[in-house]
């Protein structure tokens, strides 16, 4: 079944005419398709990034606690203080990222 326009004959209608249905719904869930797997990649690289910072967190505490003696956890003001101050940011972390396989910041 196919749907005539009611508009008066101009170029808007011209343009258009006539529209099938079957192929507006078709259109309409290709673009909820499209739509859901862009959402679905963009998720997807914001929680490997996430992982990704959440590992080089670990990395750079661990590190840090194996090369001035801290216990892993140990999150007393002083060992927080040193990492933060002397550490975070250091060749020393960079080398640390290096050495267990993932990129520095």
């Amino acid at each position: 079944m196919l749907l005539q326009l009611s508009l008066p004959v101009d170029d808007l209608t011209n343009t258009i005419g006539i529209i099938n249905p079957q192929q507006t719904s078709i259109m309409k869930k290709a673009t909820i398709t499209l739509t859901l797997v862009a959402l679905l990649f963009t998720s997807c690289k914001t929680s490997s990034q996430a992982t990704l910072d959440s590992r080089r967190a670990e990395i750079s505490w661990s590190a840090f606690c194996a090369a001035r003696g801290y216990d892993l956890n140990d999150n007393t003001y002083p060992a927080i203080n040193e990492y933060l101050e002397t550490w975070y940011g250091s060749v020393d972390e960079e080398a640390a990222f290096i050495k267990a396989g993932v990129e520095p910041y």
